[in-house]
């Protein structure tokens, strides 16, 4: 399995073993890290990444390289992992939905 990965035109993941590759995609990017999406809910934030390591930690499955992760709030700290950038935006709007009704807005 690829250690790292990096995402093509599509934003499809492809993964690779070279760490320069990999180092030059995350140089290239704004603030490093591919963003997905980014929302305020009043003072709570809420981030969609691309991480670019797998983190499904027991080799079974597709790599998990997406977070969503709650900053503040009722929340603070609520992470999600996806697998696919379409699971990724999917999941940012279902964490924004939470956030929401936990904050009262």
């Amino acid at each position: 399995m690829p250690k790292f990965y990096i995402l093509d035109a599509d934003n499809n993941p492809v993964g690779t073993d070279d760490v320069h590759e990999w180092v030059e995609f995350r140089r290239s990017q704004p603030g490093g890290l591919p963003r997905v999406a980014e929302d305020f809910v009043g003072d709570v934030y809420v981030s969609t990444i691309f991480l670019g390591i797998d983190h499904n930690y027991w080799d079974e499955g597709p790599p998990i390289v997406f977070e969503t992760m709650v900053f503040g709030g009722k929340l603070e700290r609520t992470m999600a992992r996806y697998a696919t950038y379409e699971e990724a935006k999917q999941g940012h709007a279902d964490m924004l939905r939470r956030v929401r009704a936990e904050e009262g807005q």
